[in-house]
């Protein structure tokens, strides 16, 4: 996992200590983006990017390059009262549409849009 570089705060480490320890399959996951959780409750959903040098930012695999701008992670959120860097909401609803939504995103989708004004999407 790469921390972004220069002061700022940074999500408290992964480890056993806090029980997230070991990967929750789940359908879609990818060598990128996989879910660690603590065989209850608590999940982290992690994707890996690399930032590239004209400003975007690169996901996935390197035969099937995608690439986003780097705006879309100035997110910011908490966990456990620690604040983090995230997607923003706007883009969190953006990655959520182009198929045909999964019961999640029937779930979630409202309610990001409810919760920060977001017009919400066809579909939902």
């Amino acid at each position: 996992m790469r921390r972004p570089a220069g002061p700022g705060p940074h999500p408290p480490p992964l480890s056993t200590e806090r029980g997230v320890d070991r990967i929750f399959p789940w359908p879609g996951d990818r060598p990128w983006n996989f879910v660690l959780h603590d065989g209850e409750r608590r999940r982290v959903d992690l994707h890996l990017y690399e930032p590239r040098p004209d400003g975007q930012i690169h996901y996935g695999s390197v035969l099937d390059p995608f690439t986003f701008p780097v705006e879309a992670l100035a997110g910011r959120g908490a966990i456990a009262g620690a604040e983090v860097r995230c997607e923003t909401a706007e883009w969190a609803v953006r990655w959520r549409t182009g198929y045909a939504p999964r019961p999640n995103d029937l779930h979630d989708v409202p309610l990001l849009c409810a919760r920060f004004g977001i017009p919400l999407p066809a579909g939902f």
